[in-house]
Parts: C-alpha cells; structure tokens; sequence
C-alpha cells in the first residue's frame, strides 16, 4: 500500500495509522514546504482539529466493541490510553482528546464511583476506582465548570460590547 501525501505549511499530522510499527515515515527529496511523505505502511491521517469524533468512535468501536461504547459505557482501565494506542497506532495525544470527549458524551461520569469496576481492551476487569480517582474526577469536573462559566461571562462582556461599539 502506497499513500504520498504533499505537505505545505500545514502542521505535520499528528495521528499516523501504522500497521508495522518497525517503519517510519520518511520524507524524500523536495523543499521544506513542499515535502512527499511516503511509507508503504504508514497511513497519515489530518491534524487533530480535522479529525471527526465519530470517525474515532467508529474505529475504536469496531475493535473494542465491549468498551467503547456510547449506549453503553463502561470504565476504562487505569493505563489503556497506551494499550490502544498500540493496538490501533493512533497517538496517545489524539486519544486523550478523543477519551476526554467520549466521556462527556457517554453516562461514563455517572458510572465512575469508588469501587467500581474498571475494564481493559478485551473487555476483563482491570482494577476498581479509588478514592483518590474519584477525587481526581471531583477536581477536573470542578475545573471544567468553571472553564465553562469564565467562557459564558467572557461571552456576555464581548457582546455588550459588540453592542456597545456598534451603537
């Protein structure tokens, strides 16, 4: 399999779908804005802003049917961001994003209590929660709704003052 892709200024691909693991991506002859990246195992994949939640979901779903699951969500275990980045070849970083949406979209938070059952890629039990996971949980929860009220007020103040400037 053969893919070339022509870079320009844009930032390089974070997420590379690889199905040896032994190969990397090699760039051949051409200027620094206009390189050809080409690898016969290596497929690149856009940046992350490119990259559509449900194109993840898909992806992860079909090979992790057990646990990623939006209808029915189940803890993952501690460390299984690296055991799917593995198994599928997607980064760690696109991953963490992906996970951190998957589990706002899914009832996950309702499910993460302390002693409950967590669970690795093939669907066995992996560990319970902790106290000090459910204080962790606590704390980015707490974070992430402030976050959301400082955006909802710098909302307001930029539309008064839209109104403002264009009266």
């Amino acid at each position: 399999m053969n893919i070339e892709i022509t870079k320009t200024k844009a930032p390089k691909p974070l997420l590379t779908l690889k199905k040896n693991k032994s190969t990397e991506t090699e760039a051949i002859q051409g200027n620094i804005d206009n390189k050809v990246l080409q690898n016969e195992n290596t497929v690149l994949v856009p940046p992350v802003e490119a990259l559509d939640f449900n194109t993840i979901y898909n992806e992860l779903h079909s090979k992790f049917p057990n646990i990623i699951n939006l209808n029915k969500p189940v803890l993952l275990a501690v460390g299984i961001r690296k055991e799917m980045s593995n198994v599928t070849g997607i980064s760690g970083v696109i991953l963490k994003r992906w996970i951190g949406k998957y589990v706002q979209k899914s009832k996950y938070y309702n499910l993460h209590q302390e002693g409950a059952v967590r669970y690795n890629l093939n669907g066995e039990e992996a560990g319970n929660v902790t106290e000090k996971h459910c204080d962790k949980m606590a704390k980015s929860l707490e974070k992430k709704k402030i976050t959301q009220e400082k955006l909802k007020e710098d909302d307001k103040v930029n539309k008064l003052n839209n109104i403002n400037q264009s009266e």
